[in-house]
């Protein structure tokens, strides 16, 4: 049951999300009903992932009782294997509930944030769906960080949350400094993950695993686990 909680936890914001980017954006002087609808859709989609995201992490810590790991090969290059999984214990439902009720906050506060005023024909941010879609995308990307078994899974929504977060910064192009502050953040961010890649292909080359039990009960020198760490806290710092 937690493996099925873990699985879903950052599948439902994802989905979500997706189904998101799917809406059209509106035009910037749109009042029709068509623009009215995508944003109604945008606001359920993002409110509801969201909060579903929320309930699963509660259920997730109600049912967690010891640590639990589902894992299954996805492909072996030689002998390194990279697994598809979820590996869970109290912190990880602690963390997860956190991220769950602050994106859901985020998602709630938007709606009236970037609204259209009473006397005004012009939204406050006319792209409003995708700008719900991508906090989505980032809320299912921080979850997969937070329950990925396997350090490429944790990789593939890191990666993901830097592409939210250069979105989510250029987000207005109506103003002049949007563009300019999501490229510093991007070149930032994608210097650090040089490293914490480098990090985590030390980690994986040492075990014979990416899968992140084996890299802990794993018997690393002392120069691998200090080049290592120093590698991934670049990343973390460029984040």
């Amino acid at each position: 049951m937690s493996g099925l909680l873990g699985a879903l936890l950052p599948a439902v914001p994802l989905v979500a999300g997706l189904l998101g980017l799917l809406l059209p954006a509106a035009s910037r002087r749109e009042n029709a009903t068509g623009g009215d609808r995508a944003r109604a859709a945008a606001v359920t989609l993002g409110v509801t992932g969201a909060a579903g995201a929320l309930a699963l992490a509660v259920a997730l810590l109600l049912t967690v009782d010891r640590p639990t790991e589902t894992s299954a090969t996805w492909v072996d290059f030689g002998g390194l294997a990279v697994t598809l999984g979820v590996r869970l214990d109290g912190a990880v439902a602690l963390v997860a509930v956190a991220v769950t009720a602050v994106a859901l906050a985020v998602q709630v506060y938007s709606i009236g944030y970037l609204r259209r005023g009473p006397h005004d024909d012009v939204d406050v941010d006319h792209r409003y769906p995708p700008y719900a879609a991508q906090i989505s995308l980032f809320t299912g990307a921080m979850l997969l960080v937070v329950v990925a078994g396997d350090l490429i899974m944790l990789l593939v929504g890191w990666e993901v949350m830097g592409l939210c977060s250069y979105l989510l910064i250029a987000h207005d192009r109506r103003l002049a400094g949007a563009p300019a502050a999501a490229m510093k953040a991007f070149l930032v961010t994608r210097v650090g993950d040089v490293g914490f890649l480098l990090g985590i292909a030390l980690l994986g080359v040492s075990t014979g695993s990416f899968r992140i039990a084996d890299v802990l009960a794993h018997d690393h020198s002392g120069a691998t686990l200090t080049a290592a760490g120093l590698l991934l806290l670049a990343g973390v710092a460029g984040k």
